[in-house]
């Protein structure tokens, strides 16, 4: 199916985006720079397409005339219905030439090939069938391979690893589990992919706290009579280099096995959450080992529809940080959520019942400040700040920091951001409706808006 869009093009500063949703109000004029997004591809009668394209050129105008951007997704079907006078700024939007998009990749990573160098049969017809995400990431590995500096120079064996990373890793994952019978092989090897790019012994040490998690009786032999751990990494095809860390020998292996583990072994989810918990603050790790680690379980946990285990360490990491600093694991798992395409609505939603609920800890006060100010001021400003009011009402230190916060997300805007405001005193989700007289720096919910009516 074809996509639609109306589109004028300016120069772009800022971003706003509003629903085609009936209100009661009219919305606020654009200012220079901005942005907006109106999707009408929901409407499927005429009357009212018909009504939505009267609003439509009232509304360019304004942009066009403010030097604002703004495209719209027209529905599908309805060609036959377009008003005239927008024909000429119409344009379908259909699916790029797929070798087009992986060319443009390689290009801004610097890559050195010609084009004869894309022409295996198997690469054309990946590139017509895969979506386009899977393009990038193929792109994306050809640039590891090279980086790597493990699979020669050449960019023939680059794109290969990359190929066969994409094609065949799946499968391959699958024989070696099927033949690694035991759970300390099997632990070692999801401890090394979660943990991979670790020093040894800090992979050794999430092991064997993977092991306990799950409920593995230790073995009784003293260690100088089991098999070394060196020969387990190597029965495994798990290489260290000379620094000490630790990596799979293929290209992409590890984020296969991770996705291997979390599909096929639904009943260890809730094992791996509580071991991630713990591991992830393991004293052997870096900041960027932390930051891996917590990337890697939450994009598992997401791809397998488990966003509650991904917030649930959210919190129980902001729960135990200490100092006036937001603990950086926490930050980076709510900002990956919030991030997703497919659940960052869920995130949002969540944030908003923890922002609401009863007594929070200073450290998960912090976190959702900070989110607030990084992720949804850029994206959602307007559900920033009723969260940042929340938490701002609250008392102590980090109450006070969401109050700095909230003050100066909102004194950067100082038009009203009606976009997102309600036709009534309450949207559907039933948060508050945020109103802003920065002359006085006063905030108001709703109710007290409509009291003073």
């Amino acid at each position: 199916m074809r996509a639609q869009a109306l589109k004028r093009s300016r120069r772009r500063t800022g971003s706003r985006s509003f629903p085609p949703r009936t209100r009661t109000r009219p919305l606020s004029p654009p200012g220079e720079g901005d942005r907006f997004l109106l999707d009408l591809s929901g409407i499927a009668d005429e009357e009212a397409y018909a009504k939505a394209q009267r609003l439509l050129v009232v509304r360019r105008s304004q942009v066009q005339e403010a030097g604002a951007h703004m495209v719209v997704v027209l529905p599908s079907g309805m060609e036959h219905a377009h008003a005239p006078e927008l024909e000429p700024h119409t344009v379908a939007l259909g699916r790029p030439r797929g070798i087009a998009v992986v060319t443009r990749y390689l290009r801004m990573d610097r890559m050195a090939f010609h084009s004869t160098d894309l022409g295996s049969y198997d690469l054309q017809r990946l590139c017509e069938r895969s979506p386009m995400r899977e393009l990038a990431r193929l792109a994306g590995l050809v640039r590891s391979a090279r980086d790597g500096g493990r699979f020669g120079v050449a960019f023939a064996g680059w794109l290969d690893q990359a190929m066969h990373a994409v094609t065949d890793r799946a499968g391959e994952v699958g024989r070696q589990v099927a033949t690694v019978r035991t759970a300390p092989e099997r632990a070692l090897l999801l401890a090394a992919a979660v943990f991979g790019e670790a020093r040894a012994d800090t992979v050794y040490e999430a092991w064997h706290g993977l092991m306990r998690t799950v409920g593995h009786e230790e073995e009784t032999t003293t260690e100088l009579a089991r098999t070394d751990f060196g020969e387990r990494l190597a029965t495994l095809g798990i290489e260290r280099d000379l620094e000490g860390r630790l990596h799979f020998g293929r290209l992409a292996y590890a984020d296969a096995v991770r996705t291997y583990f979390w599909a096929n072994f639904p009943g260890t989810r809730d094992d791996l959450r509580n071991w991630i918990g713990h591991a992830a603050g393991l004293r052997g790790l870096t900041t960027d080992d932390r930051g891996n680690v917590v990337v890697r379980f939450g994009e598992r946990s997401l791809a397998v529809g488990r966003p509650d285990h991904l917030f649930d360490l959210v919190v129980r990491w902001a729960d135990h940080a200490t100092g006036a600093s937001c603990d950086p694991r926490a930050m980076a798992a709510l900002e990956l959520g919030l991030s997703h395409e497919r659940f960052g609505g869920w995130f949002r939603r969540r944030t908003y019942e923890c922002a609401r609920s009863g007594p929070l800890s200073d450290g998960l006060v912090r976190v959702l400040t900070a989110a607030c100010l990084q992720s949804l001021g850029a994206t959602h400003p307007d559900q920033a700040m009723v969260r940042l009011h929340y938490l701002a009402v609250r008392k102590g230190e980090a109450a006070r920091g969401a109050r700095e916060v909230l003050l100066d997300l909102a004194g950067r805007d100082r038009r009203p951001r009606s976009s997102e405001a309600p036709p009534s005193p309450h949207t559907a989700a039933g948060e508050p409706f945020l109103s802003r007289d920065l002359g006085t720096r006063r905030l108001r919910t709703a109710n007290s808006a409509q009291q003073r009516r």
